[in-house]
């Protein structure tokens, strides 16, 4: 891409000047904020008005020294000693202290700051003065140890933190949080609410039975250890003993107000066929009188289980593939289970019987091996699944995702879209430079391997020909003069700006002077010249009203300046060496080393 030669040479020269000048640099910085309308304050003429006021030049007519760069009796500073030196008058009184105050007061060789310390407490001024904690000021911060408990802290001084946490009741958890060392320690107690055996503690909603820190209390509802009944109201009363069984003797023990009543009997021991009484210890199987009982940890005739905590409630043999079935019931000791297997491929039933898959039971996992393609699967069995990619196409990569042993391996071709050498394809929009697959094409404005030169099209005699080649030699300028002349450069030294374009401002050059100097001189003393700017003309045609498009770069010439001059014919001097752009193509690069040099002409850049 050819930039317009004005504005890579008003660019260059700029960026040059700034790199050989960084006080212009940063005094240019310095005055963003003004332009050519701003005020300019005119340098003290010398002539003193007959008063007693200090002049521009901070001398009066009274015979004050101040000006004369000494720092006399009575004077704080003397306005002709340069800023940074000592005895330099202030021009602004600051430094990075946010506890102080500044004021700039005195004029000419008597002006000084004053410095005092800030007292108050203001928030967020970025000030904490002496004395000053958190409480008073934002702007402190909180401090371990000064006796005052801040925001963030739960004790000050550390002395006063608890190390340790415990109230002494077993129905609370202690807790330490935060640390001694940063006044943050404290305790929390919570109430303990969950029935825990052996901690020491029984919740007021928790009893012996699931917690052995409660003792029995009887009226709560709750059958514990050492009870019979609970509430009182269930509690049996002599009249209840009754059982109405012949074959015993019912008794009364304990009594409901400590929750211990209990009936009893006295039973009939000998089993007797056909005495109709069936005595406890006796059954159905020892005597005729008795019919089975269930609970009398006898399995009668008729019953499948005894006693009936012995008899299934529920069934569940652990496998999905059975259906669990109860039938009877406990109370009656004749409860049993049964488990038929499944068979049918049926969802969400929790099983997956043989012989069905993933796509006929939603229970079944996809198994790699089992002939079914199945959800998460490319192919089954492993042995029909693919472990190559090739299709054929060079302009398609070949990609293998997956593997055959588990069954998810599969190709896919995505085309190639990325300029990449040696890949044998030539991506569409790539040309020869950036993907050596590519033929060189004249006329796509790339200079590619065959060819010296491609200005996008194939028409001869403008400098490249229709087979991309070089026509006539090319014609190099070195530039040995420049102006700057819009937009002007100011600076703000103190606070007016100043033009330093063309104007020398507190004894340094201008802008324009100092590029020149670096054009002509050596000021860095590293052997070359410090500014060495070139124009390019593939070729130079003196004679037509257009001279042909120009290509600005860069040389690395050595002093003195005359010495870079080389008439038309001439070979290229020893004493330059050409500074390439990165993206400056390989035949432009040859048409610069054999071109001729040819001293250049004052020219104006502006714009």
């Amino acid at each position: 891409m050819r930039i317009p030669w004005k504005e890579c040479y008003r660019l260059r020269a700029l960026s040059r000047w700034l790199r050989v000048a960084p006080l212009f640099a940063a005094l240019v910085l310095a005055g963003l904020a003004c332009d050519d309308k701003s005020t300019r304050v005119l340098p003290d003429t010398g002539a003193d008005v007959p008063d007693a006021e200090t002049d521009a030049d901070g001398e009066t007519d009274a015979g004050d020294p101040c000006g004369n760069g000494l720092l006399d009796p009575e004077e704080r500073c003397d306005t002709a000693i340069l800023p940074g030196l000592p005895g330099a008058c202030p021009d602004l009184c600051e430094d990075d202290d946010p506890c102080t105050n500044h004021l700039l007061t005195g004029v000419g060789c008597r002006s000084h700051c004053l410095v005092s310390d800030i007292t108050n407490f203001i928030s967020h001024d970025g000030c904490c003065p002496i004395g000053g904690d958190l409480t008073h000021d934002s702007d402190c911060a909180a401090i371990c140890g000064n006796g005052v408990i801040e925001p963030g802290e739960t004790c000050d001084p550390p002395g006063s933190c608890p190390t340790t946490c415990d109230d002494g009741d077993s129905c609370t958890a202690d807790t330490m949080t935060g640390h001694t060392d940063d006044c943050t320690a404290g305790c929390s107690s919570l109430p303990i609410l969950t029935c825990i055996h052996d901690d020491g503690c029984c919740p007021s909603n928790c009893n012996a039975l699931n917690d052995n820190d409660c003792a029995s209390a009887c009226g709560n509802n709750v059958v514990e250890p050492g009870e019979t009944c609970d509430p009182p109201a269930s509690c049996p009363s002599l009249a209840s003993c009754n059982d109405g069984d012949p074959c015993t003797t019912d008794v009364l023990t304990g009594n409901a107000a400590s929750c211990t009543a209990a009936c009893g009997t006295i039973p009939v021991t000998t089993c007797l066929d056909g005495d109709g009484c069936c005595p406890e210890g006796c059954n159905m199987l020892t005597d005729d009188g008795c019919s089975a009982n269930c609970g009398n940890g006898v399995i009668e005739p008729g019953e499948t289980c005894d006693p009936p905590a012995s008899c299934p409630t529920s069934c569940s043999d652990g496998n999905t593939c059975t259906t669990d079935t109860l039938t009877g019931s406990a109370a009656n000791c004749n409860s049993a289970c049964t488990y038929p297997a499944i068979v049918s491929c049926v969802g969400g039933d929790g099983c997956c019987p043989a012989g069905c898959n993933a796509n006929n039971d939603a229970n079944c996992t996809p198994l790699c091996g089992n002939n079914v393609v199945e959800p998460g699967e490319t192919c089954d069995p492993p042995a029909s699944c693919p472990t190559t990619c090739f299709d054929g196409v060079a302009c398609t990569a070949d990609l293998l995702s997956g593997t055959a042993m588990t069954c998810n391996s599969a190709c896919t071709y995505p085309a190639i879209t990325t300029c990449i050498h040696d890949d044998g394809c030539c991506v569409a929009g790539c040309n020869a430079l950036e993907d050596n697959n590519c033929p060189a094409v004249c006329g796509n404005t790339f200079t590619e391997p065959g060819e010296t030169c491609d200005d996008g099209n194939v028409l001869p005699g403008d400098g490249c020909d229709g087979t991309c080649h070089l026509e006539g030699l090319p014609v190099v300028f070195r530039v040995n003069w420049i102006a700057l002349r819009d937009p002007h450069l100011f600076i703000r030294p103190l606070f007016t700006c100043y033009d330093c374009t063309d104007n020398a401002v507190l004894g340094t050059p201008s802008v324009n002077a100092q590029m020149n100097t670096n054009i002509s001189t050596d000021e860095d003393g590293d052997g070359q010249l410090d500014l060495s700017l070139i124009l390019l003309f593939r070729p130079l045609n003196q004679t037509a009203g257009y001279s042909g498009p120009a290509e600005a770069g860069e040389a690395v010439c050595s002093p003195p300046m005359a010495t870079t001059l080389i008439l038309p014919g001439a070979s290229l001097p020893l004493r330059c060496r050409i500074l390439m752009p990165d993206s400056m193509p390989e035949a432009t690069a040859a048409a610069f080393s054999n071109a001729t040099w040819i001293q250049g002409t004052p020219q104006e850049m502006s714009g």
